[in-house]
């Protein structure tokens, strides 16, 4: 809905194709799978308001937008320092597994970079 849209659409990639792909189901698929999953909507709907609130009242403080700024970016490097589809801890019990690397899993599981652990 928002009037920038059309500035933004040329530079809209796969993220967001990838995130509303349930928008490309009929109406009806969507309603079914939606509704099949309220509990677990209705928990994460509550943790994002409570997130968004969180945000909004930090922005008239520059040292909690930086203590959330902080925390995303923690956050971040640690889904980074994980490899794709690793539960946590798993890495420890497979460290001398050698991994064979397939062309064709990418296009199934998402390309994102691997990282060498050490």
């Amino acid at each position: 809905h928002s009037p920038g849209w059309r500035e933004m659409q040329p530079i809209a990639g796969e993220g967001l194709v990838a995130t509303t792909a349930l928008a490309a189901a009929t109406p009806d698929e969507v309603a079914r799978a939606l509704h099949s999953n309220r509990a677990a909507l209705r928990h994460w709907i509550a943790a994002l308001q409570q997130t968004l609130d969180d945000f909004d009242h930090a922005l008239d403080a520059p040292h909690q937008l930086a203590e959330l700024a902080a925390t995303a970016r923690d956050a971040r490097d640690a889904w980074l320092s994980t490899l794709p589809h690793e539960r946590p801890g798993e890495g420890e019990q497979y460290s001398d597994v050698t991994k064979v690397e397939n062309p064709l899993t990418g296009m199934f599981f998402g390309r994102r970079t691997m990282r060498k652990r050490n």
